[in-house]
């Protein structure tokens, strides 16, 4: 996607770039100054984000220190926190706790290594250091709860390959995979940034109708059956 309006001057692009060219040693300097260089391009933060791979916390708090304290705030290395840096035997334990739970905000694994060594990191420290370990800041996906096992799957797959085979050889015989599902009239809000101490509000459908949708596919002759009718949520 093509960046829409500049942000930055020609001459601050250009400065931004000779620093990003001289600052060879360090992956998290070069950055946060390429994630400034796309910001003053024109870039918007999904771009940015997908890019580099890192959080919207961090791109924020790039870009605002960049304005209040210049380029020389991108390469100066808050990594260590304010105490000593992490030995290697703790920087393997940090790893397996994010690893082994879901951390929604740096916030979680600095209370954490403050809990358990007593040392203080920053959350952009801390977000290079996870970056550098192998973590991207991005949602999860979602899994059944309750799901057959690896066995039990392979024997479901073996019954059906079976029948789709057996429906190839024979025009009388068909098979189907059926589904529904439910549309509502309605708009879906999530979160998003509201001035504090004030509320925004959206419109909303009074009516609670919805369209359900009931499909069938045949996996032989690729033919799809889709039926539709509008029905009340609690009927």
């Amino acid at each position: 996607m093509m960046p829409r309006n500049q942000r930055l001057s020609d001459e601050e692009l250009r400065k931004l770039i000779e620093i990003y060219k001289q600052t060879k040693n360090s992956v998290e300097a070069r950055t946060r100054i390429h994630c400034v260089i796309l910001w003053g391009k024109g870039y918007e933060w999904e771009t940015i984000k997908d890019v580099l791979m890192i959080s919207d916390g961090m791109i924020q708090e790039v870009i605002e220190k960049y304005k209040i304290f210049g380029a020389d705030v991108l390469i100066e290395n808050h990594y260590e926190g304010h105490n000593n840096k992490m030995t290697k035997e703790e920087e393997k334990a940090v790893i397996a706790f994010v690893r082994t739970h879901f951390v929604s905000n740096t916030r979680v694994v600095i209370n954490w290594i403050k809990g358990h060594f007593g040392k203080v990191y920053t959350e952009q420290g801390m977000q290079e250091f996870l970056n550098t370990h192998g973590f991207v800041y991005k949602k999860p996906k979602g899994v059944p709860g309750k799901h057959p096992s690896v066995e039990v799957q392979k024997v479901i797959i073996n019954e059906l390959t079976a029948r789709i085979e057996e429906c190839s050889g024979d025009e009388e015989k068909q098979i189907f995979f059926v589904d529904g599902s439910g549309f509502d009239h309605n708009v879906k809000i999530g979160y998003g940034w509201i001035e504090k101490g004030k509320e925004q509000f959206i419109k909303t459908n009074t009516d609670r109708e919805k369209i359900n949708v009931n499909g069938a596919y045949n996996p032989v002759n690729q033919k799809v059956i889709c039926i539709e009718h509008e029905e009340r949520v609690f009927q």
